[in-house]
């Protein structure tokens, strides 16, 4: 009986290939168990993730604040007139504004208004937002202005 050895030499890995795809039942099922927990673990993580954004609002600062100021302008004013609803509804919430600064040095108009640098405008920006929202009779717990840089390269 004559044995071809290229049939054989095609068929040896082949075979080798597919036993070591084989696992057992048992671990085929820790495996699956595995990935059923990773799947929830992960529907629950972008639930929270949904929550958050969900709660979470971003209104470009360039539209709310003319270049180098700090009080709203009446468009400013409309463009946050749409969360108002919202805002009303919240009762136990914390309502975080957050101010960025701006890109132009601080002029001496600001400085006479004891506004020294452009974390004190951010600041501002934030509070004038917030004594905004207050004055349009939103009331949540707790209300609270900042100011942050917009990136370390910005004018001090």
């Amino acid at each position: 009986m004559a044995i071809n050895l290229a049939k054989v030499a095609r068929i040896v890995p082949l075979a080798a290939l597919m036993l070591a795809a084989c696992v057992s039942e048992q671990k085929y099922e820790q495996q699956t168990q595995e990935l059923q927990a990773a799947r929830a673990q992960a529907a629950a993580e972008q639930s929270q993730i949904a929550k958050k954004q969900e709660n979470t609002w971003v209104v470009a600062g360039d539209q709310l604040f003319p270049e180098g100021g700090y009080q709203p302008t009446p468009s400013g004013k409309q463009a946050l007139d749409q969360y108002m609803p919202r805002l009303r509804s919240l009762h136990n919430a914390k309502v975080v504004v957050y101010g960025y600064t701006d890109n132009l040095l601080v002029g001496p108009a600001l400085r006479s208004a004891g506004i020294a640098n452009n974390i004190d405008l951010s600041s501002k920006r934030a509070d004038n937002v917030v004594a905004y929202f207050e004055s349009q009779g939103v009331k949540p717990k707790h209300h609270l202005g900042q100011g942050v840089r917009r990136d370390p390269s910005a004018r001090a």
